[in-house]
């Protein structure tokens, strides 16, 4: 049974909050005046995304997903898109 209130996430990192650096939506940009931004959340800022989430909601980002699968999630992702071989494409390679 869950606990009341909170996120999925704070369920598995219970005393950790989330980090920028190692979510798949985060990048650098141009900009030196907003040099990082979100791609889930589509805004750039001048400190990491995450600060600027906790200060306006109050709680962790909930958009966070980790960059770094285990190989039971790779499967699954390959599963889920048949590995590209739902595509008709046809190659001629002449060696």
């Amino acid at each position: 049974m869950r606990k009341r209130g909170g996120s999925i996430r704070e369920e598995r990192r219970p005393n950790k909050h989330v980090d920028c650096n190692t979510c798949v939506h985060f990048f650098i940009t141009w900009d030196k005046r907003y040099p990082y931004g979100c791609r889930a959340m589509r805004f750039m800022s001048a400190n990491s995304p995450n600060k600027d989430v906790f200060e306006v909601e109050g709680r962790d980002c909930l958009a966070y997903k980790d960059k770094t699968l285990t190989w039971n999630e790779k499967e699954d992702s390959r599963a889920k898109t048949n590995g590209g071989r739902d595509r008709n494409i046809k190659v001629n390679v002449i060696v």
